[in-house]
């Protein structure tokens, strides 16, 4: 008889700027043009800027996401 594992589900927060390190690795690990640092820290102070990241439960960032909020609408950023 096997084990049945829960899936671990990560945390879902409001990013902040002690992610950026974590989220700027993940970043120049995936893509080929990452966002700079002062490119992603000047979302942070965006007022039309939403910024998210998925958290493990051993603290780890394992995705982020980027977005604004105009109006009744939300582009998707990264």
């Amino acid at each position: 008889m096997s084990a049945h594992r829960r899936p671990v589900r990560p945390l879902l927060r409001a990013m902040t700027a002690a992610d950026l390190p974590e989220v700027l690795a993940n970043e120049d690990a995936t893509f080929p043009r990452p966002w700079t640092p002062e490119q992603l820290a000047g979302e942070l102070t965006r007022p039309i800027s939403r910024l998210w990241v998925a958290q493990a439960r051993d603290s780890q960032v394992q995705g982020y996401l980027t977005a604004w909020c105009v109006a009744a609408e939300m582009h998707v950023l990264s």
